[in-house]
């Protein structure tokens, strides 16, 4: 990107003065300006001087530039003008005051299922009119998406029509080989270079309803190849939510088996039987059910002096990423000890028994009954995954939505050592050490798919930690194993990492697997690239738990009562934060850091 942005804030192009940068993306920047001759705010946006060098595309941004601008919809950001000045071709539109929809997702993660609709609604009418005029957007996506209104009454403006394609030509790929779109939400003919339609944008609307329904895009993976080899051959993923069936038809890799239009995806959308939310479940719970989670309430933390003050029981406490403080809690029964987020809300499993779901807004819990005694917790999708033992050796399967049990599926072997969960693709990947094996559980996640043989771990602890990303299911040894493997799902091929110290947990994102070094106090960062060791990351004492998300790498030091959050960029600890009681787990999504702490 050759636009220095900085330079370019007072100065005046097209009659345009440019006041403030508001986005930067690949090719482009966006200022607020103001039209000098008029005084009218503007947003404009200049392209890349490469862009503009390409004779082909400057012909066609042009003439697309003309059609975006005789759109007349209160849905589409109106354009205002577009030209080429000073080796720069540059787009002015309308400047709406608010944020957009990616950061509205990263804010607050999964939306309530109404409002997501609404939303997506209002992007579905801006789109079926373009299409009405021949235009394709071909680059749907929440950044796309303006957002302006209080929450739950917003008004969404699509943008970004300016670089948009008739419907005659090919997309996906430019004379130069590169894709035209975002891959997270393009359509499979974009990628194969083939013509479009509408049914390319109807595609990207069903993935960005599924990225509002669940906090999170339907294909992450862990490079961009995975990504787009998922959009042509990989079904969706569960949403937990009774929309499955009209997402999916929505994604259907053959545009012939879409529905026609937008607003035929989000009239299907409306009519599909919703699943009880969780309050209304709350409000159907016995009423001894009720008194005792009433007690618990009762027991919720207190706030003094910006600090919490920990009552006598276990919490959940929630952490701001960017201010790296506790911002609330809300009190748990029995014995919690792991967590995960899925569907809009938080699990937490005990060892009595019980997984509790707490939605974001820290109301009280929702107990949910699993047999024997949770182990791990993990989650695809819309469904939270629970691996139970010792007696018996099973995972339960939970609806992340309605918040009931929707299958238990038996593992082999003898009930002895604790298993542990992860997920990976659409698969749920458990590491049994009671057969001493790696089983996979695929959908509709009814029985076990696939048996693994692994080394056999070393004492009876079995496998301490599992974790899936970066191409590979990753597997922690224990005190006396002091291993970690690297399970390949492509090739099936096992490689033994040795470790010169006693993993505690493992995770995988930002380009490394964060092994915990618990009787240490650090974290080891290894390279998925070359399985070596790299930095050793000190953090604080009784290191127990590792997670990944919000562009750190977060630890719960049980013995420091904190959580230490790491910047992967500088493989060091740039905040330290005190929790006010043992942490025991946390987990990251939903726009925060959870962290399950126990009883003094």
């Amino acid at each position: 990107m050759t636009v220095f942005a900085d330079s370019r804030i007072g100065t005046e192009l097209a009659g345009y003065r440019l006041d403030a940068l508001i986005g930067r993306g690949g090719m482009s920047v966006v200022y607020r300006a103001e039209h000098l001759r008029l005084r009218r705010d503007a947003a404009v946006k200049l392209l890349a001087p490469e862009l503009a060098d390409d004779v082909r595309f400057r012909e066609r941004f042009l003439r697309e530039s003309e059609v975006a601008a005789s759109l007349d919809h209160p849905n589409i950001v109106r354009v205002y003008d577009a030209g080429e000045s000073d080796g720069l071709l540059y787009l002015a539109m309308q400047y709406v005051d608010g944020t957009d929809l990616k950061a509205l997702l990263r804010r607050e993660g999964a939306l309530e299922r109404g409002r997501a609709i609404a939303i997506v609604a209002q992007v579905a009418d801006a789109l079926d009119v373009a299409h009405a005029r021949g235009l394709v957007h071909r680059d749907v996506k929440p950044s796309n998406v303006l957002v302006a209104g209080p929450p739950g009454d917003e008004h969404c403006y699509l943008a970004d029509f300016g670089l948009t394609k008739f419907t005659s030509e090919r997309t996906a790929l430019t004379d130069s080989g590169q894709m035209v779109g975002t891959i997270d939400y393009v359509a499979p003919e974009q990628i194969r270079g083939d013509a479009v339609d509408g049914r390319a944008d109807v595609y990207a609307l069903a993935c960005l309803l599924h990225h509002c329904l669940t906090g999170h895009a339907p294909f992450e993976r862990d490079t961009d190849v995975a990504v787009i080899y998922a959009h042509l051959e990989e079904a969706p993923p569960p949403t937990g939510d009774r929309l499955d069936g009209v997402l999916a038809k929505g994604m259907a890799k053959e545009r012939d088996a879409r529905w026609p239009t937008c607003g035929t995806l989000v009239d299907a959308a409306r009519a599909a039987p919703s699943t009880p939310a969780p309050r209304s479940r709350r409000r159907e719970l016995p009423a001894a059910a009720t008194l005792a989670a009433a007690a618990a309430v009762a027991g919720a933390l207190l706030f003094r002096g910006g600090g919490p003050a920990v009552a006598h029981s276990a919490t959940l406490g929630r952490i701001d990423p960017d201010g790296a403080v506790v911002t609330a809690s809300v009190a748990l029964s029995g014995r919690p000890r792991m967590i995960t987020t899925c569907a809009g809300s938080v699990f937490v499993a005990g060892l009595d028994g019980v997984v509790s779901e707490i939605d974001p807004r820290m109301s009280r819990p929702y107990p949910i009954r699993v047999g024997g005694t949770p182990r791990d917790i993990s989650h695809i999708g819309g469904l939270a995954t629970v691996v139970g033992g010792p007696t018996k050796n099973t995972v339960t399967i939970i609806d992340g939505a309605s918040g009931t049990v929707s299958g238990v599926v038996g593992l082999p072997g003898p009930p002895r050592a604790a298993a542990v969960v992860t997920s990976y693709g659409r698969d749920v990947w458990i590491a049994n050490p009671n057969a001493v094996e790696l089983d996979r559980v695929g959908p509709p996640y009814t029985g076990i798919a696939d048996r693994i043989p692994l080394p056999r771990p070393h004492g009876r602890t079995g496998y301490i930690g599992v974790a899936a990303g970066a191409g590979a299911v990753w597997i922690a040894g224990n005190d006396i194993d002091r291993t970690l493997l690297r399970f390949d799902p492509a090739t099936s091929a096992i490689v033994t990492i040795r470790l010169p110290f006693a993993p505690r947990a493992v995770a995988v994102g930002y380009g490394g697997v964060w092994v915990v070094d618990g009787r240490g106090g650090a974290v080891v960062r290894i390279d998925p690239k070359t399985n070596r060791l790299g930095p050793r990351i000190r953090v604080g004492r009784g290191a127990r738990a590792v997670a990944v998300g919000g562009g750190f790498v977060w630890v719960a030091n049980e013995h420091d009562r904190s959580v230490s959050r790491i910047d992967p960029e500088r493989n060091a600890v740039d905040r330290a934060i005190g929790v006010g009681a043992r942490p025991l787990d946390l987990a990251v999504g939903l726009g925060a850091v959870w962290v399950v702490r126990g009883k003094d």
